[in-house]
């Protein structure tokens, strides 16, 4: 194990100057965690990570690692900065206040990429004991700041090291665009084993299916990965055991281009092709 370290530091010296500081920063940290993802697998009785399969998902981690620094173009807190830019800030607390539809107070919530915690500020505010998890220092650091119950860790490292049956709701906004589809599959996977008989989870991303949204704001974004079609995510959830899986589109096509006020019949059409349900769809499911 020590040699593969040894080789990625040495993958990380090549990449481009301007990138060095950022990356040396980085390299430690991603060492660590990777070091604690092979122990967490050779040591877990679980059965969807067998031994059988510890190989593959180190060195699918060790590609994750390196495809995320070739990535990223912005540092830690350029992202944020560059993310607040496009923020739609109109009925924030109407939008918080329906993600926890049906969340009661003795309720436990994870929020897998929390971001500055803005979900988990408001859910304790409401007396619901809710945790969330991010892998960037900028994030992690704000969310203490406010004396937030956050950890700094990637998805699948800490997911392995809960109980099962430990939460009643798990989220991930706008986090699946940024996971390989093989590391996602594993995730949905543990999510189910956290998750307590009925718990649910939820699921933000990007509606792909639009046109409008994939050339003009996914892209905008240099660590989304290959789109997932909504269907896809859908039909994984399912096969992963979730039940009642629903997947429905936010409908928000922007007002000057909305076709119908042209020709509603055309601009109907127009519309499915162009927006396709809207920027972003929502899946949620049950254990």
């Amino acid at each position: 194990m020590q040699s593969e370290f040894h080789t990625e530091k040495s993958n990380l010296g090549k990449i481009k100057t301007h990138l060095q500081s950022d990356i040396e920063k980085n390299s430690t940290k991603q060492a660590k965690l990777q070091s604690e993802l092979a122990d967490l697998l050779k040591s877990t009785k679980k059965e969807i990570l067998t031994q059988a399969n510890i190989n593959e998902k180190i060195s699918d981690f060790n590609h994750d690692i390196m495809e995320s620094l070739s990535n990223e173009i912005l540092l830690d807190d350029e992202y944020r900065e560059w993310e607040l830019q496009f923020e739609n800030k109109t009925d924030k607390e109407e939008y918080l206040k329906s993600l926890i539809s049906g969340v009661n107070k003795e309720d436990k919530l994870l929020d897998i990429g929390c971001g500055a915690g803005e979900l988990i500020e408001y859910t304790q505010q409401q007396g619901i004991i809710s945790k969330g998890i991010d892998i960037s220092e900028k994030a992690i650091a704000s969310c203490r700041e406010k004396g937030l119950d956050v950890n700094l860790s990637d998805a699948l490292i800490y997911l392995s090291t809960e109980k099962e049956n430990t939460y009643d709701y798990v989220t991930l906004i706008h986090i699946i665009e940024h996971i390989p589809p093989k590391k996602l599959r594993d995730i949905f996977n543990l999510v189910y084993f956290v998750l307590k008989p009925k718990g649910r989870i939820f699921i933000e991303t990007p509606n792909v299916q639009s046109l409008f949204t994939l050339s003009r704001y996914y892209y905008m974004d240099s660590t989304h990965l290959r789109p997932k079609h909504p269907s896809l995510i859908k039909f994984v959830l399912e096969k992963t055991g979730f039940r009642n899986v629903e997947l429905n589109f936010s409908d928000d096509i922007p007002e000057n281009f909305n076709f119908s006020k042209l020709d509603k019949r055309s601009g109907d059409v127009l519309n499915e092709i162009l927006f396709s349900g809207g920027g972003n769809i929502y899946l949620q499911g049950s254990k």
